[in-house]
Formats: C-alpha cells, structure tokens, sequence
C-alpha cells in the first residue's frame, strides 16, 4: 500500500483571488494560479511524491463536508492567530489529537470548515 492514501484535495472557493490570499496570509506561501481546460485552479505548494491541494471555483464551498488538514507543523500558533485577520473564523482552537499532534478547526475566507495541524514535536508516530 502506498504512503499516503489522501493524494489531492481539491478546496471549494467563490472568489479564488480572495481565496488565494487568505490561504497566502494564513500559511505564509503563495500559491500558484494555472489554467487548464477545465477552469481555473490556484495550487498549494507540495512535491511530486506528496500530498497536494488546490482552491477550485468547480463546487459550493460548505462547513459541512469533508475536513481538510492543512500541515503547519511548527507555526501552528502563527498560522492559527493570521486567520481572523485574513477574514475566517476560528470554530475550534488549537487541541492535542491524542500522540498525532494538535489541530485548528476554522471557517475559511470562502465559508469552508478547514482545519491546521501540527505534528507533535518527537515526531508523529504514523510518520516514522
């Protein structure tokens, strides 16, 4: 079995400039605007072999779907505190998900429930 089972998300937006900077604003990265036949996408950073994601203007964004975990390990705090400023809400602060870290629960710039997450700092057991 592979790494990793989740290989892409893809999160809803209605406005995917405003979408992409509250993401920009939250995580501290930019991310990347590409055209494809089928719309346009904004694109979170992520390497060949990993996880990926992207904003897409394709579907309703709902706080009542699938839960994204953005990783912000070791800024998790900083991250957590930029999401009011760029317009979302925070619906859950930061907690201890048992020995796999900590994680955010927050309401996006574009209505999505979203959430950060932080491994543990000796290093997430599911990882090693």
């Amino acid at each position: 079995m592979q790494k990793n089972v989740v290989c892409w998300a893809d999160i809803a937006v209605l406005d995917l400039d405003r979408a992409m900077e509250f993401y920009s604003k939250v995580i501290g990265t930019k991310l990347m605007k590409v055209e494809a036949p089928d719309g346009i996408f904004a694109i979170f950073p992520h390497d060949d072999c990993g996880v990926g994601a992207c904003l897409s203007a394709e579907a309703k964004p709902s706080e009542n779907g699938a839960l994204v975990y953005l990783d912000v390990t070791g800024f998790i705090d900083e991250a957590a505190a930029r999401i009011p400023e760029a317009g979302g809400k925070i619906l859950k602060p930061k907690t201890k998900i048992c020995e796999y870290g900590y994680r955010v629960i927050f309401i996006d710039s574009e209505g999505n429930r979203v959430a950060l997450y932080s491994a543990p700092e000796e290093g997430c057991c599911c990882c090693k």
